[in-house]
């Protein structure tokens, strides 16, 4: 290293030590030649030391820190600490969330040159983040970010020509995926495993010369590639393999006994990104077809995303098929009886994570998963239940998922919606002293004797704009009923036990013959519907 400037020598050295490339791994030293940069005014040294405390690289987690390191390089110009920036307000870490301030500080990294901050530009025109939607605008960008040689931007090209997003759609332009060689991989180590695929955690080079933490999909030969980063191919078993970003806190199977005791504010957050996810599938045409928790990555700050999309099919395809594929407990009980998936049986599985949520265990933890629990969810409508503190809007909407007609179902913008507006009354100012849960025992409190035949006359006075207060009235009181729900439930589910089942094993799709479950059906209950089968009342 002799001859070269002494703040490239501290950021080779911070490297080698943080990926344990030439040296043995050691992360405290890593951080310490990053603080060494620090003080020598780098802003990049700057930027890389609140890189470790955001994420524990060799010194304890601490995301307030992290946040003033990414201030402090952002202010001396360096684009990679006002892209962190822009993450920090877009995802709310130790500071208030604001897109609007997202987008402006993504825009600046754009404007100097950041590969990222270009990409996120893109994610943010497309998604109508912190900006107007415009998907022609969001192509353009994805598509600098892809020439700069930033690998999600090519996915998104790739993607907005396959779709027609943007940009007149290109069957061949659509294929515009990032070759990776499988020999670039290192560190691989297996972190989950499904029917169609299996998943691992490895490191690879980034466009800065850096390694970072990727997962890899490695495919059979007969599953269909879907939205990834990239594409490699292991050249020994010819499997294909999908790069993907990495989610931190792996599937949301894996973390329900945990996000039970969270926030409600969080859970909420995540099923308000599992159904935003849910319905850019379906605003394309597509169904998921198999969705659960073990389809469901949590990121860094529980940010939630669906994945594996083995199973998807175009809306239009509605021939029955002999043999469908799923986790029991989230297929909806209308395909067990030949009828053809629809949005609304996404929609039905999204019920039944609703009540995951709240319960941290797998449903119907008490029956075997064969024909005799189909034929009980069929027939008698068996539905998992929320948790006893669950707030009564919550358990009303997850019902209505669940509804053994789909006709009856809500659709994604319906739940987006109902999502926004709890999020809303929860971060409000209203008032939650006032107890409005009055029951209809209590009202024979007023004395209705003492009201004379003059007081019911001199009502017809009443102005007709006292209408629209009281109604302002009812809907506030209602409001204020959510909120303290939610706040109720909140305190007890900071003291429920820590639940330690392993609820992993059980979210692979398995194959089900539809023409034999409903073969059975017929035998047991012959032209009966359900409505005239008499429910047992243990069920």
């Amino acid at each position: 290293m002799q001859g070269l400037e002494p703040r490239i020598v501290q950021i080779i050295l911070a490297s080698c030590y943080r990926y344990g490339k030439w040296v043995e791994k050691d992360e405290r030293k890593a951080f310490n030649y990053y603080q060494k940069l620090a003080e020598m005014d780098d802003s990049y040294g700057i930027f890389f030391v609140g890189i470790c405390y955001e994420n524990g690289i060799g010194v304890e987690k601490d995301k307030h820190r992290a946040l003033i390191y990414y201030q402090k390089s952002s202010e001396m110009g360096n684009i990679r600490g006002i892209f962190a920036l822009g993450n920090c307000h877009q995802y709310g870490i130790e500071v208030k969330k604001d897109e609007r301030k997202a987008f402006i500080y993504y825009q600046k990294s754009a404007e100097m040159g950041d590969a990222c901050g270009t990409n996120s530009v893109g994610c943010c025109y497309w998604g109508g983040v912190g900006v107007e939607m415009d998907q022609h605008k969001a192509f353009i960008y994805f598509q600098k970010a892809a020439k700069m040689g930033n690998v999600v931007g090519i996915c998104n090209v790739g993607l907005c020509y396959k779709n027609g997003t943007g940009v007149e759609k290109n069957e061949k332009k659509q294929e515009y995926f990032r070759w990776i060689p499988f020999d670039k991989f290192e560190n691989i180590e297996e972190i989950g495993k499904g029917a169609f695929s299996t998943v691992f955690k490895t490191r690879c080079l980034n466009q800065y010369g850096l390694y970072e933490t990727v997962a890899i999909k490695i495919l059979k030969a007969y599953h269909s590639l879907s939205q990834y980063l990239g594409i490699s191919r292991d050249e020994k078993t010819k499997d294909y393999i999908l790069v993907l970003s990495y989610a931190k806190y792996g599937s949301l199977s894996k973390n329900l006994n945990n996000i039970v005791k969270l926030d409600w504010k969080i859970k909420l957050k995540i099923l308000h990104d599992i159904v935003s996810n849910l319905y850019r599938i379906h605003s394309k045409g597509y169904l998921h077809r198999d969705l659960h928790p073990g389809n469901i990555l949590l990121k860094e700050n529980y940010e939630a995303y669906i994945t594996d999309l083995g199973l998807s099919k175009p809306l239009d395809e509605k021939e029955q098929e002999e043999c469908i594929h799923g986790v029991l407990p989230y297929i909806a009980a209308e395909i067990f009886q030949k009828n053809p998936y629809i949005k609304a049986s996404d929609i039905y599985s999204f019920g039944i994570i609703m009540v995951e949520m709240t319960t941290g265990q797998r449903s119907f933890n008490d029956y075997k998963f064969d024909i005799d629990l189909v034929v009980t969810i069929c027939n008698f409508e068996l539905r998992p239940k929320c948790a006893p503190n669950t707030p009564d809007c919550y358990v009303e909407l997850a019902n209505h998922c669940m509804s053994s007609n789909p006709d009856k179902r809500p659709n994604v913008r319906e739940i987006i919606n109902k999502l926004n507006q709890w999020l809303n009354i929860i971060e409000s100012d209203i008032d939650t002293e006032n107890e409005s849960d009055i029951d209809t025992e209590n009202k024979s409190d007023i004395d209705i004797e003492n009201e004379s035949d003059t007081d019911i006359e001199n009502e017809s006075d009443i102005d007709i704009e006292n209408e629209s207060e009281n109604e302002s009235d009812i809907e506030n009181e209602n409001e204020g009923r959510i909120k303290r729900q939610f706040i109720k439930s909140n305190e007890i589910n900071k003291n429920l036990p820590m639940i330690t089942e392993n609820l992993n094993k059980i979210y692979t799709s398995k194959p089900y013959n539809i023409s034999e479950i409903s073969a059975r059906l017929s035998k047991i209950y012959g032209t009966k519907i359900v409505s005239d089968i008499e429910i047992p009342d243990n069920i």
